[in-house]
């Protein structure tokens, strides 16, 4: 795996947990401890997208004590993310749509 997109995906993991948890304290200490545990290689084992989403996740579940917080690789929604679709501009004067 592409160790770039892996520190990518982590980063917006981590921050997406820091600003949308429930208890922002409790949100900022989980994102700290993924950003660690990556930082220690704890990761470097997984082989695919979703041995790494498994991984981290146990890692979450364990350190926050949430069984709710969960990674789940998505190709479908990943590929969204990397390739938005262009937005239709429309242009208006007072009498026509350009």
């Amino acid at each position: 795996m592409p160790p770039k997109e892996v520190e990518a995906a982590i980063s917006v993991m981590a921050e997406t947990i820091d600003t949308a948890y429930v208890f922002s304290e409790k949100g900022r200490k989980i994102a700290q401890h993924l950003k660690t545990v990556h930082g220690q290689g704890r990761f470097n084992n997984a082989k695919s997208w979703n041995e790494l989403a498994e991984a981290i996740s146990k890692s979450l579940q364990q350190f926050s004590n949430d069984g709710h917080l969960y990674v789940r690789y998505d190709p479908k929604t990943v590929k969204g993310l990397q390739n938005p679709p262009a937005k239709s501009l429309r242009f208006y004067d007072s009498k026509q749509q350009i």
